[in-house]
This record gives C-alpha cells, structure tokens and sequence, in this order.
C-alpha cells in the first residue's frame, strides 16, 4: 500500500479524535518510508492514545506485561516500553524478545537506544541484554538508528562488553547503513505538514505533571520512579540515567558512581526547583532518583508559601534544627519517618508518628510524657546534653514508648528499658 494511503488513515482518525486508531496506519506508514517526521508523529500519538492504559494491577508485574504485549495493540506500546526496565536483566530481555516478534517501531528503537547509551549494563546479564536490543534494531529499517548504533560503538561501556557486542555493533551498524529515504512529491509533503500539526501535543508539561504526581502518590514504588525515568531518556534528559543509576543501585547496593554523583553536582538545583533556596545542603540526600533527605531554612514569609509541595512527598529524613515541626506534619511528608534537630520544647508540636527520633538538648523536661505519644518509635538519640548522661538516661528512660529498641545519648548507647 502506498505511503499517502497510510497518512491519509491516520490523519482522518486524528481529526475524529482518535489517536489509538491512528498509531496502526502511522506504523504502516514509517516501515513503508523510516521518515523521521513520521517517527516523530507516531512517538506524539502515542503518548497521547495510551494516557488510560496500565498494566493490570490484580497480576505479577512481569506477567500483566506479556499479557499486555500479547495483544499486540500499538497503542499498548508507549505501556510497555514505560514499565520495560521494571524487572531484572533477564525478564527484561524476554521482554525485548517479545517486543522484537511485533516488528519494527521506531518507538520501541529510540527507547533500546536510550537503554543501550546507559552505563548499567553489566556482567553475563547485562551482555546478553545488550545483545537482544542489538537483534531488536537490526530489524529497524533506519538510516539513523545506524548513525546511533555507530556512536555506541565508540561508548566505553559496550565497548567493553566484549567482542560479541562490539562485532554485533559493527554488524548491525553496517546492515542499516543507507541512504536516508526521500518524500517524493508535493502530495506526500503537503500530508506530512498536516500529520505534524495534528499529532503535535495541544500543550507541553502535562504528560510529565501526570508522571510525577504518580510518583508522589506512590513514594515507595520504584516503577512509577522508572517509568518516568523512560520518558525522560526518551526526551534527553540526564535526569532519566540519574533515576536508573540510582534505583539500581537501592536494588544492588554498593557506593554511587563517579558518573552518578556528576549528575546530581551539575543538576541537583535545577531538579530541587522550586525548593533550592529553602534547602540547606548539609541534609540534603537524593535516593532512587528523587529528594529523600532535606531541612528546610525559612528565611523569608513568602518561603511558607512552598510548605506542603509534593517534591516533600518522596522525603523519609527530616531535619528540623531550623524549622518548625509543621513541615513534616504536613500530609505532603507521609512517608517520613525519620526525624532530626528536634528540642524537647517543640516535641508537643510534632504530630507525624516516626520511627527514628534525634532531639538535641534537654530544654523542657515537662514534655517527657510526649515521647511515649510515638507509639512507632524504634530509636530515640539525644545530642549536646547539658547535665550528665547516665542521669539523663535515667530520668528519660521512664517516658520511652515500650517500643524504642536503640537509645543512644551523645553517642553512648544505653538500654531502653
């Protein structure tokens, strides 16, 4: 079928507002000529026609996604590359298998290029990972999908996964070296002009607010964390790697990476906005990608207008040395549970049931019996104590919650109970 008969489909379903009918004509149309103004449309449409698409919830992770791909539907596909690295390297190249079987799309290749320009593809794992994405777009018909494959070439990390993915590179590298296809006459232009006004985003933001809120509202779920990560990769931003790294790293352990902490020194302001400027440094800590340490300095009466932002929603250690307790108890702090820089005096003011206390002094010792309101405190530490550590444990130790199993008073530890 001709390249304008496909258009020519996708274009009357995108004037009758239906974007999920149009991604089957709009694919026709690219693997007929890989044009990189049809590639661009297909990404757009897409993310618009899969906004009310999930994964089933009542499944396993890995088996809603292949029931999910099994439909082959591709307005499923922006789905399944958004929950693609939400699993370990071997489902996830079972994954990249069944992505490969549904044919080319350029969605599915710029996605395994953003994967593949990562530094986190390591051992026998991460190789053969490597490798099926390799196999995936040697089957994309695009000239620059072998610009991309080359430069990979030349990346340390893949050229240090040895000679089967450095000669796969080179061999799928070659098989798509050509010349970039050409639109051949004013008709096939004149459709490209209108498919690009039609398939443009009505406006900016929205896909990356509704991404974010989903990462708010579930602060201890790493797979909104890398979904949204996926569309940032897919966009260039360095922040998606930053997100990958780190959440790797929560899954793996070890000590940050030299290019993980070049990330976050050249870009940590910028992703903090609005909150810099009421954020000391000392506490600050990002995890998995996002804020999970801070203080906050109020310094001026506009400040307060930032109390409750959903940036504090990712946040589990709080300190409090030079604010008010109100920030934390704030619902936008759910998921803290750690708290430091507290007095005795403000101990009343502290609302939010923590696990992990740090006060300092021993300014107020009528609110003793607050402490015993912290029903899921586990360990209560005490710095800069005016009088004598052995009487402040015994007269602290009265008012513990039965529950506080680590008691340390200027870095001596003593028994709870």
């Amino acid at each position: 079928m001709a390249l304008d008969t496909h258009l020519v489909a996708a274009i009357a379903a995108l004037e009758a507002g239906d974007p999920a009918r149009a991604l089957a004509p709009l694919l026709a149309a690219w693997r007929a000529q890989p044009l990189e103004p049809i590639a661009a449309a297909l990404g757009q449409v897409s993310e618009r026609a899969s906004q009310d698409r999930a994964l089933d919830p009542a499944e396993g992770h890995h088996r809603a996604w292949l029931r999910l791909a099994g439909r082959e539907d591709p307005a499923d596909v922006g789905v399944l590359l958004q929950t693609l690295a939400g699993a370990p390297a071997h489902l996830m190249r079972e994954r990249v298998t069944v992505l490969a079987e549904r044919g080319a799309d350029p969605r599915v290749e710029r996605a395994l290029l953003a994967w593949l320009a990562l530094p986190t593809l390591r051992g026998p794992a991460g190789r053969e990972l490597a490798l099926a994405m390799l196999d995936v777009l040697a089957k994309t018909p695009s000239p620059d999908t072998a610009k991309a494959v080359a430069a990979l070439r030349e990346d340390h990390h893949l050229g240090g996964m040895g000679r089967r993915v450095t000669r796969r590179l080179d061999q799928v590298a070659g098989a798509l070296a050509s010349a970039p296809p050409k639109v051949r006459g004013a008709s096939d232009q004149a459709l490209l002009a209108k498919l690009r006004a039609l398939a443009a985003p009505a406006a900016s933001g929205t896909g990356e607010a509704e991404l974010l809120a989903a990462v708010h509202a579930n602060p201890a779920d790493d797979r909104p964390r890398l979904v949204y990560a996926d569309w940032l990769l897919e966009r260039g931003d360095p922040r998606g790697e930053f997100i990958v790294l780190q959440c790797r790293r929560a899954g793996e352990g070890g000590r940050p990476t030299k290019r993980e902490r070049e990330l976050e020194r050249t870009h940590a302001a910028k992703w903090l906005q609005p909150l810099t400027a009421i954020l000391p440094k000392k506490y600050l800590a990002f995890e998995r990608g996002f804020l999970a340490a801070c203080g906050v300095s109020v310094r001026w009466t506009k400040d307060r207008e930032l109390l409750g932002h959903p940036m504090f929603s990712t946040v589990t250690r709080f300190d409090l040395s030079a604010c008010d307790p109100e920030w934390v108890n704030h619902r936008a702090c759910g998921a803290v549970d750690t708290v430091t820089g507290l007095t005795f005096s403000n101990l009343p003011a502290l609302t939010r049931q923590v696990r992990h206390l740090g006060l300092e002094g021993f300014d107020s010792l009528e609110h003793l019996p607050r402490l015993r309101e912290q029903r899921r405190l586990e360990t209560v530490e005490i710095v800069a104590l005016p009088a004598a550590v052995d009487w402040a444990a015994q007269t602290l130790r009265p008012w513990l919650p039965p529950s506080v199993k680590h008691f340390t008073l200027d870095g001596k530890r003593f028994s709870p109970t």
